[in-house]
């Protein structure tokens, strides 16, 4: 993706790695969670940025409500 800035695929691998990125942290331990749904998060912003007429932004917009949910419970616990 970075030697390619310019590929007809980067679309897709930025997709692909935000996609990968909510999975990890979906189903991470507890005390890697947080910090892995806010690198999710970083990652839905590159995506939305670059792409946001993209075939996968419903998709990409359904997993950013999860991770904003589920970062909720970090910044109510103080």
């Amino acid at each position: 993706m970075f030697d390619f800035p310019g590929s007809s695929l980067r679309e897709d691998a930025l997709y692909y790695k935000l996609d990968s990125a909510y999975n990890l942290a979906m189903n991470s331990v507890e005390s890697k969670r947080q910090e892995r749904l806010e690198n999710a998060k970083t990652y839905y912003s590159s995506f939305k940025k670059s792409y946001s007429e993209s075939e996968y932004i419903e998709d990409a917009d359904r997993m950013i409500v999860d991770i904003n949910n589920e970062l909720k419970k970090y910044n109510t616990k103080s």
